[in-house]
């Protein structure tokens, strides 16, 4: 079981509005590129590999374009996109109000049977395959790292 101190931040705000975000690769991809995550398998490098440990559920990282990064991967080539806030699941603040029993109706189908009394997520794929179901990704926070996985592809432009 993963515990949910292990993977999340001490805080997550929600997003609004349409989100700039950001997506580093070794690879030069091209100026214009829809980032795939059917794709996304074939360009893991160390942090991806050690997050689709958790799960192989597909899916593209990113961070918030305001959010820090890694000096590995920060050398690589930056790619840029737009999502709407909206249509992202907020990890953290959801389950911390589900356990409160404040969720509303589509975040208690996403978290039922999936979260554990104490907060944590005994099944992270089934986790993924549920939010999918209404949302295009996920939004956390990892130390000083605000993280977002899409499922869908998007559309971004290398930024260099």
């Amino acid at each position: 079981m993963i515990k949910l101190q292990d993977i999340l931040g001490e805080s997550e705000s929600k997003l609004s509005g349409n989100v700039k975000i950001k997506h580093y690769s070794k690879n030069d991809l091209g100026s214009i590129v829809t980032l795939s995550p059917r794709q996304a398998k074939n360009f893991k490098n160390y942090y991806t590999n050690n997050d689709y440990k958790l799960s192989d559920f597909p899916r593209v990282f990113y961070y918030t374009y305001d959010s820090n990064v890694e000096l590995q991967v920060k050398s690589q080539h930056k790619y840029v996109g737009t999502v709407k806030g909206n249509r992202l699941f907020y990890l953290k603040y959801s389950i911390e109000r589900f356990l409160n029993k404040e969720s509303d109706d589509i975040e208690n189908k996403i978290l039922k049977g999936i979260v554990t009394v104490s907060g944590g997520i005994n099944n992270y794929d089934m986790l993924l395959k549920r939010i999918k179901k209404y949302y295009d990704g996920v939004y956390y926070t990892v130390g000083n790292y605000k993280i977002i996985n899409m499922f869908i592809d998007l559309k971004v432009k290398r930024e260099d």
